[in-house]
């Protein structure tokens, strides 16, 4: 009703309601039928009068699947999910021909063993294992969400991170190995600071760092030549470390060129040079036309305003 501005809705009678259940109708099933206006009505009836019923309902909240999932049905679902040997979430799972899901490394060394019974049903079973990406994807959603939390939860956590560094680590390794000096170069910092899981190996460091360098890496020969300076009670290692480090500025890595300037004023002595404050600020400026800008920038710019 224009002249109102009310209207109401009311179904055709082909529409029927079954069972109680709510029901939709889309706009062509339904038919205005105009109202005479109400006498005066407060203004919060004036306003739900004007407002069509679709605008009253409230917006649809679209959930991820994974928030969908009530932490009950996480926890059941987890139960389901935990390998019947470990007795934890599988980070590399599998189903086996008895349909069951383990961790593979479990269930294959079980087979190995010559058991020819699933562990978890204790009936004949093959020794097929099909790779079950479905369910780690699961796994991950229902944790990484928050939805479960625990033990459990963290446990997998780890257990993924460590499998992860792992097999970057194996693949960074190979191709150390075929003299990809990015790889080298991961390989010496990870061997350096003990990380992803390798053991701390300053040995294994400066062998990476001097194969990097071979290859091109001038920034693996920086990392060896501060290596050997950690060495410098052996004389023999320091003027490997002056040539390292001397090559590796001239060839633009910034960082080895601070070093150079540091040691022109002898705040980093490589060699038994007299001090050059001259030469600390050719250094000093060739690094900060290379170096990204932030608080590095920053204190080398003061320490050129030192040296001039």
């Amino acid at each position: 009703n224009p002249s109102s501005r009310t209207w109401s809705v009311v179904k055709s009678d082909d529409l029927h309601k079954g069972d109680g259940l709510p029901f939709r109708v889309s706009p062509d099933q339904l038919t205005l039928v105009a109202k005479a206006a109400p006498a005066e009505k407060p203004e919060s009836s004036k306003r739900s009068a004007r407002t069509p019923p679709s605008a009253e309902r409230p917006p649809k909240q679209h959930k991820s699947s994974a928030q969908k999932v009530a932490p009950e049905v996480a926890y059941d679902m987890a139960e389901e999910l935990i390998c019947p040997i470990t007795m934890e979430l599988p980070v590399d799972p599998v189903t086996a021909a008895d349909g069951v899901v383990y961790e593979r490394n479990a269930i294959a060394d079980w087979i190995a063993k010559g058991n020819g019974k699933s562990p978890k049903l204790n009936t004949p079973m093959g020794k097929t294992l099909l790779p079950a990406p479905h369910i780690k994807n699961i796994i991950r959603k229902i944790v990484e969400s928050g939805t479960l939390a625990g033990e459990k939860a963290d446990a997998w956590k780890t257990a993924t991170a460590a499998s992860e560094d792992a097999a970057l680590v194996k693949k960074t390794k190979a191709a150390a190995a075929n003299r990809d000096a990015e790889a080298c170069l991961k390989m010496g910092i990870w061997h350096k600071g003990g990380e992803k899981g390798l053991e701390k190996s300053p040995a294994h460091a400066r062998d990476y760092f001097r194969l990097g360098a071979k290859a091109g890496c001038e920034t693996c020969r920086f990392q060896r030549a501060v290596m050997l300076l950690e060495q410098s009670p052996r004389v023999g290692y320091v003027p490997a470390a002056a040539m390292n480090m001397t090559l590796a500025a001239e060839r633009g890595v910034w960082q080895a060129q601070v070093c150079m300037a540091r040691h022109c004023l002898r705040t980093a002595p490589l060699f038994d040079d007299v001090v050059d404050a001259r030469l600390a600020c050719t250094w000093f400026e060739r690094a900060l036309a290379v170096m990204p800008e932030g608080d590095e920038t920053k204190g080398v710019g003061e320490m050129l305003a030192v040296a001039k």
